[in-house]
């Protein structure tokens, strides 16, 4: 298995919260359930993988401009 595609594992509240925001999420017509589950996840501070490179890449750039 790839290191990057590895299990997360939440604390039982977080992830009762997080299935319990989803499970109520708005289902109107023209309701994009996608945006909600990823601004859900995003509370819950759970990012894909691309943003943490964009992150490093940002770092590094940072770095070699003698801002951090």
């Amino acid at each position: 298995m790839s290191p990057i595609n590895h299990a997360s594992y939440l604390a039982d509240q977080t992830h009762r919260t997080l299935v319990d925001r989803l499970a109520m999420a708005h289902v109107d017509p023209g309701y994009d359930l996608r945006s909600t589950i990823i601004e859900i996840l995003g509370d819950a501070d759970i990012w894909p993988i691309m943003c943490l490179e964009d992150r490093l890449e940002e770092r590094q750039r940072r770095r070699a401009r003698g801002l951090e």
